[in-house]
């Protein structure tokens, strides 16, 4: 079985590449970044994504606004720096799957968001 090709949608170059890098090199699965929510909707027509990661504050839109419009059925994990209950509640009646806590992202937290990923794609059976 292959491992899932996940998109992390993050504005940061940095950011997005740090948890891109951390989820090839560890976990050995296919990693595309975008930086915008425009980014993300070329990228999921031109590519067969399995999970995307998704900052809550893009650039054109937010995170909540992206994965409400994505017509697709792939799960949606909203990276967040601020309290999950602030947005829980909008982020679930937009279809996020799952919340990760992004300002840490330390060897345990990824393997925790791996596990996380892995989970939701089997939910998903992609």
């Amino acid at each position: 079985m292959s491992r899932p090709h996940v998109l992390v949608v993050e504005d940061s170059v940095f950011i997005s590449q740090q948890i891109a890098d951390k989820l090839s090199d560890q976990y050995d699965f296919a990693t595309s970044t975008a930086e915008s929510a425009a980014d993300a909707r070329a990228a999921l027509e031109a590519s067969d994504i399995d999970c995307l990661l998704v900052k809550h504050n893009l650039p054109d839109e937010s995170g909540m606004e992206l994965t409400a419009s994505i017509e697709s059925d792939v799960p949606v994990i909203l990276l967040t720096s601020s309290a999950v209950e602030s947005v829980a509640m909008d982020a679930l009646q937009a279809g996020v799957s799952e919340f990760f806590h992004k300002d840490n992202l330390s060897e345990e937290t990824v393997d925790v968001l791996a596990n996380r990923i892995d989970i939701l794609v089997d939910l998903y059976g992609l």
